[in-house]
């Protein structure tokens, strides 16, 4: 008999899926098989039911590789062959496992840094493959690509080029990468004291530059208002078309734009206040957060469809901030700054590639001693399942003792705001002001508080006052009496009768003001006489409003008492 063209396709695609698992279950070849199940999609895409199977074979396939091509396979399978219900039935199930496993694993993090020698502006952004971070000098407006590696190793980057913008001053607050990597829009700089009136920026645009470099074109003249927190763009993952935030002049409403790079006009993407726009790496869609109140406010996270249409809620949040996709497009990074403890979180919530539904959102914390700054953070989201992020050290201070002669520094206590450290005079502890603890008494902010010579905790002194005193925090000084019973501090209270110098005895209680100082004069640095019958200090002449003191003397008073002698002229 005669075969039909039909029935030959169907006996060739089905012998070459045959053979595919034939050599991923028995032999365990799964390149080939990866070969040629692509082989099977790409000459016998109409045949569906057998193209099903082998998309989402090869998924099964790059799996057990560990690769993230399953993602891309099996989404693909669900967009190309709706009606292959079963296969798609599958293929989400292993999409589900796959996006939970991510969140799973995301939960315990390993963190590289990155030693930037460049001072970093607020902004940061990774190049599209992962290899480079771009980043606007916050001084000269100068764009600087920086590769993450260099012969000194991980961790090490190497230096950084400067980017030739044609000589257009790039903002530190907002640039960013098209997808392919071939183009960088990036917001202008307004020069200094150009800058108009109620934080105008008349003179700002929105360029796009090669990432070769080169003349940058003009996209849109934006007005920005003066929140530049807000002013993320995004282009598209070709580079065709732009996505950013503008202010509406007489409402003083925020709102998303679309358009194309070549100067059309702006398409509203959603009618509600919304910022931090950024397009997913298939181009299909645009996350993005609400704007309560012109960036004074929280929101939540969105997305919708980059070419309009009804948005989706994907995350609540307080204050959701700095959106990066995943390089499949199914999971959404970010940072929600309602609080202190969610602004110590990155938060992944993964995505339905169909409808984009609300998802449970995962959230893992940053390492002690590791915060987010105040600006936009997450850098993006590289091909090898790396997040970069811009952040800093938390500043701690501490206490130290080194010997007289010299030699290495020994920390004694950490945390807190330690200032003025004086030893007791016989050496085994150290006096100094700290932050007040709960519990410490009618201290203002700063206790007078002390610590072992060797280290250990630290612990304020006890003070029982009618009024809370204030020590201060510049040049306020303190001393040890030379028997060691009292200490002796300039402090103030609210009332103008507060202003002086105090004495209180080294386990606390209630103080007594030795001297009152007089209007337009501060008192400060006192110090006790060697037999500690007096005490003295320095007193300086000042006026109200201004920064620089007048003239300064010493003064001397009785440690029991009474009026103080100027000593100096």
């Amino acid at each position: 008999g005669i075969l039909s063209a039909g029935a030959i396709q169907q006996e060739t695609a089905s012998g070459l899926f045959e053979k595919a698992v034939y050599l991923e279950e028995t032999k365990g070849d799964l390149q080939q098989a990866i070969e040629i199940y692509g082989r099977i999609i790409e000459r016998f895409a109409d045949n569906q039911p057998v193209a099903a199977k082998a998309l989402y074979r090869m998924g099964l396939c790059h799996e057990k590789m560990g690769s993230q091509e399953a993602q891309k396979a099996y989404r693909s399978l669900i967009d190309r062959y709706p009606g292959q219900k079963e296969e798609v039935v599958l293929a989400r199930a292993r999409l589900a496992e796959l996006s939970a496993g991510v969140l799973s694993a995301a939960r315990k993090p390993t963190f590289r840094k990155i030693r930037i020698s460049s001072i970093l502006g607020g902004y940061v952004c990774l190049s599209p493959d992962g290899k480079s971070i771009s980043h606007a000098s916050p001084r000269d407006g100068k764009l600087m690509i920086t590769p993450l590696t260099s012969n000194l190793g991980p961790g090490f980057p190497g230096e950084p080029v400067e980017l030739d913008t044609g000589g257009k001053s790039v903002a530190w607050y907002g640039h960013a990468w098209s997808g392919d990597g071939k183009w960088i829009a990036f917001n202008s700089k307004v020069p200094d004291g150009a800058r108009g009136g109620q934080g105008q920026m008349e003179d700002e645009g929105i360029f796009v530059v090669s990432s070769a470099g080169g003349e940058p074109k003009m996209a849109y003249q934006n007005y920005r208002d003066f929140r530049v927190i807000n002013y993320r763009i995004s282009l598209s993952p070709d580079g065709n078309a732009l996505a950013f935030s503008s202010v509406d002049r007489m409402k003083k409403e925020q709102h998303i734009y679309t358009m194309a790079v070549d100067g059309a006009s702006p398409t509203l993407l959603v009618e509600a206040q919304a910022r931090q726009p950024v397009f997913s790496p298939d181009g299909r869609m645009i996350a993005y957060v609400e704007d309560r109140d012109l960036g004074g406010g929280g929101g939540d996270l969105y997305v919708v469809p980059a070419q309009g249409g009804a948005p989706k809620l994907v995350a609540e949040a307080g204050k959701a901030s700095s959106p990066i996709w995943s390089p499949q497009s199914d999971m959404i990074a970010y940072i929600d700054q309602k609080d202190e403890a969610r602004r110590r979180q990155i938060r992944i919530v993964a995505l339905d590639t169909k409808d984009y539904p609300k998802e449970k959102t995962a959230a893992f914390d940053l390492p002690e001693g590791l915060e987010f700054v105040e600006t936009d953070n997450l850098a993006g989201w590289t091909p090898g399942n790396k997040i970069g992020m811009r952040l800093s050290t938390r500043q701690e201070f501490g206490l130290y003792t080194i010997a007289a002669g010299g030699g290495k520094a020994t920390l004694i206590s950490v945390g807190g705001y330690p200032t003025k450290p004086r030893w007791s005079p016989d050496g085994k502890k150290i006096f100094h002001a700290n932050i007040a603890p709960e519990g410490s008494g009618d201290w203002h902010k700063l206790a007078l508080s002390v610590v072992a010579a060797e280290g250990g905790e630290v612990s304020a002194l006890p003070l029982r006052s009618d009024s809370k005193i204030d020590i201060g925090t510049v040049d306020g000084g303190n001393d040890v009496s030379p028997d060691g019973k009292m200490i002796v501090f300039p402090g103030r209270t609210p009332e103008n009768s507060g202003r002086g110098i105090w004495i209180l005895p080294v386990e606390g209680g209630r103080p007594r003001q030795l001297v009152k100082t007089p209007a337009s004069f501060q008192d400060r640095v006192p110090c006790w006489s060697p037999d500690g019958k007096a005490v003295a200090f320095v007193r300086e002449q000042v006026q109200e409003g201004q920064d620089e003191v007048g003239p300064a003397d010493i003064y001397i008073v009785n440690s029991a008492g009474g009026e103080p002698r100027r000593l100096t002229s």
